[in-house]
């Protein structure tokens, strides 16, 4: 049993980070892909960059009259081309190209066209692989719901255990976690 295509980190990277030998808890990998998948798609909807390759993409953009100009993929990783009313552009000459963040940018006093679906830009995007730091997160948050699922805590917000009351976080992500898919947020400008 595998996770899912797009899920984030794999089986054999979880059962490692759980420290499980190799056909340790065979009998909890269902219940642990589970897992990866859900932390998978809570980590991806917390980010606003792609975190997976996507190749080839053709977006046609309205024009917005301004001097930037947002791409709906980032990280940029290659730019094939940029048509604006049907004129090609030349990179580093009509415009500048901000790979990091995923915008295209007029030198000073130009602007984009007004033209609906009047810019079409060809280009790739997405993290070649997956941050280190969005990994760790991906892993401490399966552990995380794996102890609560394994320990039978889940609609508990606290536990007492030998006189000692023990608070369980019951939020979807934790707050270290919330913290670095910030860095993957769009740059407003």
């Amino acid at each position: 049993m595998e996770s899912a295509t797009t899920s984030l980190v794999t089986l054999a990277q979880a059962r490692l980070f759980l420290g499980w030998d190799e056909g340790a808890h065979a009998d909890m990998d269902e219940r642990l892909v589970s897992l990866i998948d859900s932390v998978s798609e809570a980590v991806k909807a917390g980010v606003e960059c792609d975190l997976k390759p996507i190749k080839d993409i053709v977006e046609k953009i309205d024009g917005t009259g301004k001097s930037y100009l947002f791409l709906a993929h980032w990280p940029v990783t290659k730019l094939t081309s940029v048509v604006e009313d049907g004129v090609t552009l030349i990179e580093d000459t009509d415009f500048y190209v901000d790979y990091d963040r995923g915008f295209l940018q007029k030198p000073t006093d130009y602007k984009w066209t007004t033209s609906m679906r009047g810019v079409v830009v060809t280009y790739d995007a997405g993290c070649a692989a997956l941050p280190a730091d969005i990994k760790m997160a991906c892993l401490i948050e399966i552990a995380r719901l794996y102890s609560m699922v394994d320990n039978k805590m889940f609609g508990e917000s606290s536990r007492t255990h030998e006189g000692e009351t023990i608070n369980i976080n019951t939020d979807e992500l934790l707050p270290a976690t919330i913290e670095t898919l910030g860095r993957y947020q769009r740059v407003r400008l």
